[in-house]
């Protein structure tokens, strides 16, 4: 789903920045690693981030193309984990299903370890 898709009062909520991370593969997905990306999302959700909040699940709005996944753009809405301390993670399987293998050209073969 895009931002577009939404109602025009749906996405004046998102305007607040966080990073969050795209694993190449499962094992980076462990240690929070991965292409970091900035995300739009709601005040609350920045708050969370703030207060290093572990274990939540959140949707924001990718503000950039992603290197690693060909086909994911900005405007995209994607699910996030947050990781406490760590930076939040979107989960391998969710790229996976929905952008395919990540591209190695940048990934810098991650998917061979």
């Amino acid at each position: 789903m895009n931002i577009e898709e939404l109602a025009p009062q749906e996405q004046a909520k998102y305007t607040e920045y966080i990073k969050v991370n795209l694993p190449p593969n499962e094992e980076w997905e462990k240690q929070s690693g991965g292409e970091g990306c900035f995300v739009l999302v709601t005040p609350e959700v920045k708050k969370a981030y703030d207060e290093d909040e572990s274990g939540t699940n959140y949707t924001g709005v990718l503000d950039n193309d992603s290197l690693y996944f060909p086909g994911l753009m900005h405007g995209t809405i994607i699910p996030f984990e947050m990781r406490g301390e760590k930076r939040p993670i979107v989960k391998f399987n969710w790229l996976l299903e929905h952008y395919g293998e990540p591209n190695p050209a940048w990934t810098g073969g991650a998917d061979d370890e």
